[in-house]
C-alpha cells in the first residue's frame, strides 16, 4: 500500500488517454506544490472513466479518477482511497451548444442544473 504519493511509481498504474491520445498524469497538489506523475508506462490505459473502474476493482492497477466514477465502489468497498484528504485538482469541464443569441430556455436550464450538479460534486 503506497504511503506517499511518490510511491506510486512503484505500483501498477492506470492511465486516462485525452482526445488528443496522451496519457494524464496523476496529479496532486499539496500545499503550492504541485505532483504529477508519468502515466505513459501504465499497465493499462482508458478513455472511459467507468472502464478504468471496473479495472482498478479487477486489481489491475491504481487509478486516479473523478469521485463520480468512484463514488459507489469505495461506497460498497469494492474500492478504497488511498490518499484521503489529498487535493487531486480539478479537471475543466466544457459545456458546448450552437452559437446563437438567444439561448433556448431548455438550454439555458440544463446548463444551471449541469453547474450546480458539477459544483456540488466535483466542488
Amino acid at each position: 500500500m503506497p504511503t506517499q504519493i511518490e510511491d506510486l511509481k512503484d505500483h501498477r498504474l492506470l492511465a486516462f488517454v485525452t482526445g488528443n491520445g496522451r496519457t494524464r498524469p496523476i496529479a496532486y497538489s499539496s500545499g503550492r506544490r504541485e505532483i504529477k506523475l508519468d502515466t505513459r508506462n501504465a499497465v493499462a490505459t482508458f478513455t472511459n472513466g467507468e472502464a478504468m473502474i471496473d479495472a482498478a476493482i479487477a486489481g489491475i492497477g491504481i487509478a486516479q479518477t473523478p469521485a463520480l466514477y468512484a463514488r459507489q465502489a469505495l461506497s460498497d468497498g469494492s474500492l478504497i482511497q488511498i490518499f484521503d484528504g489529498r487535493d487531486a485538482g480539478s479537471l475543466p469541464v466544457q459545456i458546448v451548444y450552437p452559437s446563437q443569441q438567444q439561448v433556448a430556455t431548455r438550454v439555458r436550464a440544463l446548463i444551471d442544473h449541469l453547474v450546480e450538479t458539477m459544483t456540488d460534486t466535483w466542488g
